[in-house]
């Protein structure tokens, strides 16, 4: 029974489906089975087996507009036919049947005019309240002029039984129709308020982006522009001492040249971060595993990347534990991730220390790397790796880097089945430390 009710309920009453369908379902429902009451009440009390078979047409009706309306859709014109069919015409011949203004018909027509305000809108659903109104105020003048053409209950307690019946049914469906109503409308005014809310965050979750993305940008443009800069002036006082007609300093030409090597590295570097983060986005980045020494990759990072690193009078300290087991990894983006740690290190500690170790941990490779900088309040910790995170100043005062370095590091680690994590402490420098499964 629970389940026959639980099916029912999903099938008509699910608040997926419009207000006046739902409305128009719970009727359907609630005439049929009134109905079919009728139609036994009609044939307890008396000689009204004419009134019996009528309420027998509406319950069938009735439960034919549901069946039909539900499989087709068509409910617009299942409130016509309901309309049309039982309020105007059925009840007609009930009214005449039924003891006319003597008798419960009168409840139903207040019924029907309820339900037809309910059920249509605009300039049918006046149109319709009207003809109904004309109709029934017709039916009783027309019932009091003619009074033997309307058939009257033979004794009061068939006319008692009438009118409380009527009386009652039509309270009862009201009730549940109007309970029905205000519930779902109370229901839709919470879901749309919870709607409102989240589209509040939404817009300010949006508008955060936007402003990290704008922020984002500008810090982009600013970076971009130093290494060009850079690349720029020191080609043309190269170009200047090659145009000369004396000797070239060749030391003063290396120096140029190293300069000019860092800064399109760093460029590159930058670029390549931001390239990195569409291919996260969209699920693009290749991560290419093969059995590796992780000592070989952190040595090669550094040197690969030392002119870019060697930056603010730091002392950078390798400590790496003898004999480390492979690891099975990508080396290209494990050495991507260090270059990121040790550069994030490198500008937030000035004249300090960068240490880089790496060490057995149970069955993984422990990489951290720490620096004596000026460490990262409390508040930031847990943004730390979020893209486009950039809240902090440099050791040098000016916001630097793209904040996608870390972002991109985490989702590297991630990848190789590790984890990354920092600590800090203000003032006192920071630590970035990370994972990877060691092969046995």
């Amino acid at each position: 029974m629970g389940k026959a009710i639980r099916r029912l309920t999903h099938r008509f009453l699910n608040k997926q489906l419009d207000f006046r369908v739902r409305l128009f379902n719970v009727l359907a429902m609630a005439g049929t089975l009134i109905s079919l009451i009728m139609c036994v009440f009609s044939l307890i009390i008396g000689d009204q087996i004419f009134n019996a078979f009528i309420n027998l047409c509406v319950a069938a009706l009735s439960f034919g507009l549901l069946y039909y309306a539900y499989h087709t859709g068509k409910y617009q014109l299942c409130y016509i036919i309901t309309i049309s069919a039982i309020f105007l015409g059925m009840f007609t011949v009930l009214f005449f049947h039924s003891g006319g203004y003597h008798g419960g018909m009168i409840t139903f027509f207040v019924f029907a005019v309820i339900f037809t305000v309910f059920m249509l809108e605009g300039k049918t659903m006046l149109v319709m309240t009207l003809l109904e109104i004309i109709v029934y105020t017709f039916l009783c003048l027309w019932a009091y002029s003619h009074p033997e053409q309307i058939q009257f209950f033979t004794t009061e307690k068939d006319l008692l039984l009438d009118i409380l019946t009527s009386f009652l049914t039509v309270s009862v469906i009201l009730a549940i129709t109007l309970s029905l109503h205000f519930a779902m409308y109370n229901r839709q005014q919470r879901e749309l308020e919870a709607a409102r809310t989240r589209l509040a965050e939404e817009n300010a979750a949006l508008e955060e982006i936007n402003r990290l993305k704008t922020e984002f940008l500008g810090n982009v443009s600013h970076e971009l522009k130093t290494p060009l800069t850079v690349v720029s002036g020191y080609a043309q006082t190269t170009r200047q001492l090659f145009s000369r007609q004396e000797e070239v300093d060749s030391t003063a030409v290396i120096n140029r040249m190293q300069l000019i090597s860092a800064e399109a590295e760093r460029l590159a570097l930058m670029v390549g971060q931001v390239l990195d983060v569409t291919r996260i986005e969209e699920g693009h980045m290749v991560i290419e595993k093969s059995p590796c020494h992780p000592d070989e990759i952190i040595h090669k990072a550094i040197e690969t990347h030392y002119p870019i690193l060697n930056k603010n009078g730091n002392k950078l300290v390798i400590r790496i534990e003898n004999e480390l087991p492979q690891i099975n990894a990508d080396d290209g983006r494990i050495s991507q991730v260090i270059v990121n740690l040790i550069a994030n290190a490198i500008r937030f500690t000035v004249n300090g220390t960068i240490t880089v170790t790496a060490k057995s941990l149970d069955n993984d490779i422990l990489i951290s790397v720490a620096d004596t900088g000026e460490g990262i309040s409390p508040a930031k910790l847990p943004f730390i790796f979020d893209r486009f995170n950039n809240n902090q100043k440099s050791g040098g005062g000016k916001d630097t880097g793209t904040g996608l370095g870390l972002f991109i590091s985490k989702h590297i680690i991630e990848e190789h089945n590790g984890r990354i994590w920092v600590k800090s402490d203000e003032g006192l420098g920071t630590t970035f430390s990370f994972t990877l499964p060691a092969l046995p």
